[in-house]
């Protein structure tokens, strides 16, 4: 079947950008172009959201991602556990899960690379 061309207008700094971004992924425009046009063929639809872009639907999805960030449920830090070493940290793990005695002497990897 003999190649047909294709042609799209664009501003000149859009071009070059997309050029360049296309030459670091190792494509050229024409494969681009070949790889899109073979997904919509195959899928019936565009691989990204038209609209995905606009302003408003950025905000949007930022005013979604912060009010699932503040949904998480807050809880107080112990403020010992500030001022302990890592290895203290396990060690009073270790002694909660009744791993160690309250009165041992083991110190989980004092000094050692963990921390």
């Amino acid at each position: 079947m003999p190649d047909a061309m294709v042609t799209a207008r664009m501003d000149a700094q859009r071009k070059d950008a997309g050029s360049r971004a296309l030459a670091e992924l190792g494509v050229s425009a024409s494969e681009a172009i070949n790889l899109l046009y073979e997904y919509v063929i195959k899928k019936g639809r565009l691989p990204f959201d038209r609209n995905s872009d606009d302003l408003a639907s950025r905000e949007q999805r930022l005013a979604e991602s912060i009010a699932k960030v503040d949904s998480i449920p807050k809880f107080e830090l112990d403020e010992r556990f500030g001022r302990m070493t890592m290895a203290e940290i396990r060690l009073e793990r270790a002694r909660r899960h009744a791993l160690v005695d309250d009165d041992s002497p083991y110190e989980p990897n004092v000094g050692g690379s963990h921390d």
